[in-house]
């Protein structure tokens, strides 16, 4: 029965686990969801297709699309036939001890067995229970072989993939990616069997040994080299850009990449594109003409060069003035852009760095004194107070306890009220 639903290609898994170390670093690092490539810059890149998966697997690659999904009627269904509670989904281990005590090849079976095979293998879920979601290829046995097993693989790869940091699971067939890997490597000292499907090839012996060679010395993988094969496609150049924006894409934080940049941004005022050949060949003359008027003007005229001299040399009454407008417009208020435009100077003269000048000090200001707004307080004020003012202001301290060490200073002419 498992031959006639085409799934008999996962009888022959010769390797009982995965090495999830080697599957992480491939499905986290290494596969694009975009292309669907198992992308290895400056090595090469490995799709990951319907046919390339069908060679690992043996299933089928034709036919309609595998709805993976929730369905009523499919939950339904199967909570019928397994006598689950209402709300909950069978166990794995439940349904695996269903297929160990079924003893006749029949509908039961099969449908517990591809149960198993697509939510332990294919798409494994985060979870220890069958996902409703494969109930509904499932209904209908006979449809089984006329779905799109393979391209099934390839959708729930990218959907994870996408979806990495999001969850802190990734499901998915990862061992496709495995194996498609350990083909595509050159292990000129192992021997690796031809058989098909690959994933008969394979034990979990020789892919540790292929491990082993492909790992640095500092615990990463990728040292061996790339091969060129049915489904890889190895790369002689050790640079190719959209390898190198894909990697600069992936160290950026959220939220900064993803700018892509185009000939305009690189566009330069001085450009010439859009001129004719004749327009070039026009410039070029134009260009040599004045060259060589230059060069018939300086052997003819030996003080030109002392000209430029005397012209680039700095002239003393300009810089003064330049010194003299520095400092005026370091004293004046502050003026709008329009008023403090720059007189135009010659070359020598804007070279000259302005004389030091520096920042008028600030006046410092007495402290305000706490006091009314509409009163004009003065700085000095004098009081004069009579003999029986000071006796009254004495009396005062004395009853309230405080202590008085106020020295009156009695002047010359006293008021007396």
């Amino acid at each position: 029965m498992i031959t006639e639903a085409k799934f008999d290609g996962l009888l022959h898994i010769a390797c009982p686990t995965i090495p999830a170390e080697f599957a992480n670093w491939l499905m986290v690092e290494c596969y694009d969801p975009e292309s669907s490539q198992l992308v290895f810059p400056g090595r090469g890149r490995i799709p990951v297709n319907g046919e390339s998966v069908a060679n690992v697997l043996s299933l089928p690659n034709e036919g309609d699309k595998v709805k993976y999904e929730l369905d009523v009627e499919a939950i339904n269904f199967f909570h019928e036939k397994y006598n689950c509670l209402e709300g909950s989904a069978p166990k794995i281990d439940s349904v695996i001890e269903i297929v160990k005590a079924n003893k006749k090849a029949d509908d039961h079976f099969l449908r517990s067995w591809l149960m198993i095979a697509v939510s332990t293998f294919l798409c494994p879920p985060t979870s220890l229970g069958i996902s409703p979601r494969c109930y509904p290829p499932l209904v209908d046995l006979s449809k089984v072989k006329n779905l799109n097993w393979c391209q099934f693989v390839v959708d729930q790869l990218q959907d994870a993939s996408r979806k990495i940091g999001k969850k802190n699971s990734v499901r998915g067939c990862l061992f496709v990616l495995v194996l498609l890997y350990a083909d595509s490597l050159m292990v000129d000292n192992l021997e690796v069997p031809s058989t098909k499907p690959r994933i008969a090839a394979w034990s979990r012996k020789l892919l540790n040994q292929v491990i082993k060679l492909d790992t640095n010395t500092d615990g990463s993988f990728g040292k061996l080299k790339m091969k060129k094969s049915q489904y890889s496609i190895p790369e002689t150049s050790l640079f190719r850009m959209d390898d190198i924006h894909r990697f600069v894409s992936s160290k950026t934080p959220i939220g900064i990449g993803g700018q892509v940049y185009t000939d305009s941004l690189w566009a330069s005022a001085w450009a010439l594109d859009g001129f004719t050949e004749e327009e070039y060949q026009q410039f070029e003359e134009e260009a040599l003409r004045k060259f060589e008027e230059a060069k018939k003007s300086k052997r003819t005229d030996p003080s030109s060069s002392k000209q430029i001299d005397e012209e680039a040399r700095p002239d003393p009454s300009s810089s003064k003035q330049i010194h003299e407008e520095a400092r005026t417009r370091q004293n004046s208020p502050l003026q709008t852009p329009k008023e403090t435009e720059a007189p135009a100077t010659s070359i020598g003269d804007a070279s000259i760095t302005p004389a030091y000048n520096p920042h008028p000090t600030r006046m410092l200001r007495k402290t305000t004194v706490l006091q009314s707004p509409y009163v004009q307080s003065q700085s000095d004020i004098h009081f004069k107070c009579t003999k029986d003012t000071h006796r009254v202001y004495d009396a005062v301290c004395s009853c309230s306890k405080r202590s008085n060490n106020r020295k009156y200073a009695y002047p010359f002419e006293l008021m007396f009220f």
